[in-house]
């Protein structure tokens, strides 16, 4: 949970180089909306890992790019990337807010490679040749990042090894791993019930929070019958 502190950090580094409260904070409301993103990108990657592995029929798979979710379009990355062929056994490479889904790919049907290059026609063919020829000329490589695992990188850019960070290498999660952070949530969310309850029985029927530069009204009673539901939820993951 070390990395959900870094938007905090953010917060007094914005602070220390002169900049508004509100900037601090929309600032750290844009981190950890990338953070949440990424460990959902990869929640739903090493998922998708361990469902195609389990399927005999599967040979590999391709990377699949949306371009519809954003608002510029695919990346030149998970455009290139999008032509690779991986076997069942690889980690789809990820990157900061990638909106990629994957194709699965078995002995007799490769459906991914005509649906990316359609795609990629498209791009072609709004912006022009010199697009394209920017594309062609674009290398990608993957580096072990020690939260997400496998990196698209432009080819040439810096990056550090987990090493040189002095993190441990990335490892996927186990069972345990999903048991243990079911257990966490459920112990939170059960914090926080007692916490909107204690509110409630003093007359407090709505909590007053900050959402980057607005003020939100949130009602104690649906936050209670939330977190009670997430704690459902993680009880069925248990006892899976």
């Amino acid at each position: 949970m070390d990395v959900y502190r870094r938007p905090e950090q953010q917060v007094r580094w914005e602070l220390s180089q002169g900049r508004s409260s509100e900037a601090a904070v929309n600032a750290a409301i844009r981190r950890v909306t990338a953070l949440a993103t990424d460990d959902v990108s990869a929640a739903a990657r090493d998922q998708t890992k361990a469902t195609l592995s389990a399927q005999p029929k599967v040979v590999g798979y391709r990377r699949m790019i949306h371009p519809e979710l954003s608002k510029t379009g695919s990346c030149g990355l998970c455009v290139v990337a999008s032509t690779n062929f991986y076997t069942v056994k690889d980690l789809m490479p990820l990157h900061t807010l990638c909106k990629c889904g994957v194709m699965p790919i078995t002995k007799g049907l490769d459906p991914g490679l005509k649906l990316n290059a359609d795609d990629l026609q498209k791009f072609y063919d709004a912006a022009g040749s010199t697009a394209a020829e920017d594309l062609v000329r674009t290398r990608v490589v993957v580096h072990e990042n020690g939260e997400l695992g496998p990196i698209l990188r432009r080819e040439g850019d810096s990056f550090r090894t987990p090493a040189m960070a002095g993190s441990e290498p990335y490892t996927a999660p186990t069972v345990e791993d999903d048991k243990n952070s079911a257990r966490a949530m459920i112990n939170a969310a059960q914090a926080t019930i007692e916490e909107l309850q204690s509110r409630l029985a003093a007359g407090e029927t709505f909590t007053e929070t900050r959402m980057g530069n607005r003020s939100v009204r949130v009602d104690n009673r649906q936050g209670v019958a939330f977190n009670q539901a997430l704690i459902e939820r993680q009880k069925q993951k248990l006892a899976a």
